[in-house]
């Protein structure tokens, strides 16, 4: 059987775990939250897409952007 100072010895430990986990713990999951990883991103632009923006800024010609197109469909 447990004597006091075991069970005392036994609740330090208990309240030491939780000051000093609980905020770990508590910081990594807010971190995830706030900033999700690529991997999670559920938005991603297909290649026509791409190639309306290579076009629209100029980056392709009008004949590029047609045979691209073409090559993508």
């Amino acid at each position: 059987m447990a004597g006091v100072p075991e069970c005392m010895a036994y609740a330090a430990h208990v309240v030491t775990r939780q000051i000093i986990d609980d905020p770990i713990i508590q910081g990594y999951i807010l971190c995830k939250k706030t900033y999700p990883s690529e991997e999670e991103s559920p938005v991603r632009e297909s290649a026509l897409d791409i190639l309306k923006k290579r076009y629209a800024s100029g980056e392709i010609t009008k004949e590029q952007f047609e045979q691209m197109k073409k090559d993508i469909q």
